[in-house]
């Protein structure tokens, strides 16, 4: 339970941060990076909320603390400054979670979620290297 919560607030802030990176940000690149995750995202949060509905799972509605200050630290900024604090935050939120994923999927305590963990871990990967790439657009 405590990774599917912990995992909703990490969904809302790519969703969010790549709503956000569609609005603000100043590279198509960087911009076609932040729509694939808020569809991506958006689709892995509605089979998270799926897969907790069946087992009673409340999931928080609204970004957590921690999330938020990250939301609210990158929507202080604005152009380059905030493309380049918006790809290294995909860099650092994607290998917290593969980390997250790997580990649930190996030794979780729920079978549905251990397999949506294990289905769900290629994208996450895909999406790092994507954003290693974009990021490199940067330099």
């Amino acid at each position: 339970e405590k990774f599917s919560i912990k995992l909703t607030y990490a969904r809302s802030l790519e969703i969010k941060l790549g709503e956000l990176e569609q609005k603000n940000g100043t590279a198509e690149s960087f911009i076609s990076f932040a729509k694939m995750m808020t569809e991506d995202h958006t689709k892995a949060g509605n089979e998270l909320k799926a897969t907790a509905e069946k087992k009673n799972i409340i999931l928080p509605q609204t970004l957590g603390e921690r999330s938020q200050k990250h939301y609210d630290k990158l929507a202080a900024l604005s152009g380059s400054q905030f493309d380049k604090a918006y790809m290294e935050m995909m860099l650092d939120d994607h290998e917290e979670a593969i980390e997250g994923f790997e580990k649930e999927a190996e030794k979780g305590n729920d079978p549905d979620l251990k397999a949506w963990a294990a289905a769900t871990l290629p994208t996450l990967r895909h999406h790092f290297e994507m954003a290693k790439s974009t990021k490199d657009q940067l330099k």
